[in-house]
């Protein structure tokens, strides 16, 4: 089923990638521009605590498989852009989860949870060395990163009382 898709998928991402690399060294250093994309497969989980308003904490346990079921939507990608020493990136993880839990104390939970991070890089080669067909290289980064959280709980406490938030959302940039 699902699960099935998602590792042929990740097949179908990684096999263009690895035989163009095979193809060609990564290390040139040349006055060349040199691009990458590569979109890419992240298989997460989720374990913890949970609690919203005056409700009492749920305690959370969801697998890959669990949060793969209950997957709208993701975008997964990574651009990178190189000349001699110089380079940048871009990386960017769009998720949206939507489910329905049942709890003793909660009846008909609906949770919709997006996540965006989106990252900027820059970088200069400071040394390359090895072999050639090995080579390894020693790289100095700067970046930011934004990340915002956007969730929405809807549902119905065992005593009848109805329960439904506005999206709450959060959000950071880190250095």
């Amino acid at each position: 089923g699902r699960l099935a898709t998602a590792a042929a998928m990740l097949l179908a991402m990684t096999l263009p990638t690895w035989a163009r690399a095979q193809d060609r060294p990564t290390a040139a250093m040349d006055d060349q521009w040199h691009f990458d994309i590569a979109p890419y497969f992240w298989m997460p989980g989720v374990r913890g605590d949970v609690g919203v308003a005056n409700l009492p904490p749920v305690s959370v346990d969801a697998s890959f498989s669990d949060l793969f079921e209950n997957l709208d939507l993701a975008l997964l990608a990574r651009f990178q852009a190189r000349k001699n020493r110089f380079g940048f990136a871009a990386d960017l993880v769009w998720m949206n989860l939507g489910a329905q839990a049942v709890d003793t104390q909660v009846v008909d939970l609906s949770v919709d949870f997006r996540q965006l991070v989106v990252e900027g890089i820059g970088f200069y080669r400071l040394a390359s060395g090895g072999r050639a067909d090995n080579p390894a290289h020693l790289d100095v980064l700067a970046g930011v990163r934004y990340l915002t959280v956007r969730t929405r709980l809807k549902g119905e406490t065992t005593g009848g009382a109805a329960y439904d938030t506005s999206f709450q959302d959060l959000d950071w940039v880190d250095a």
